[in-house]
């Protein structure tokens, strides 16, 4: 897939963090009791689409056992197993978190094999980073429909950097 910048110096239209999203679910997951779930969809700097996810019922590690509120409002907590190896209100930081991607360099990097459909496995959080930053980091549309105004400002350029469209089809 093109990338969505042509020039890998275009940095700044993206988040100061070039992983912000990767950084919050690693420190504090995006899973929790009680039904809560946070933001897990991110797109990379070339177009690559991502869900992260870390807490109870996920492949994260370490993996916090289920809690939940039954239907009298009371706090439910499940008990430790193997597969749970923390407490339900533990809130990261995680080594690993869960990937659902359809990318086969991720799915081989966390794993497992690729056959074209998206698929769910754990991956250590540094080398999520590291193949997110590879990618050119978080994609942030704000920041970059900002700066795209700023440029449309500036004085004419007779040789314009092309900036890649990542839904037109390949020729």
């Amino acid at each position: 897939m093109p990338a969505l910048f042509s020039n890998p110096n275009e940095r700044h239209l993206m988040t100061h963090s070039l992983t912000p999203s990767l950084d919050h679910i690693a420190r504090h997951g995006n899973r929790g009791h009680h039904g809560h779930i946070g933001n897990n969809n991110m797109v990379c700097a070339d177009g690559t689409e991502l869900s992260i996810i870390a807490r109870g019922s996920t492949h994260s590690s370490p993996r916090p056992a289920l809690c939940y509120t039954n239907e009298d409002g009371e706090h439910v907590t499940g008990p430790s197993t193997p597969l749970h190896d923390a407490p339900c209100d533990y809130a990261g930081p995680y080594e690993k978190v869960e990937v659902y991607t359809a990318d086969p360099e991720l799915i081989a990097l966390g794993g497992g094999l690729s056959d074209g459909d998206r698929q769910a496995f754990p991956i250590n959080v540094d080398a999520l980073r590291n193949f997110i930053i590879r990618r050119g980091g978080k994609f942030d549309p704000v920041a970059g429909a900002v700066e795209l105004l700023r440029l449309a400002r500036q004085p004419h350029d007779d040789n314009p950097t092309p900036i890649q469209n990542p839904i037109a089809k390949e020729a």
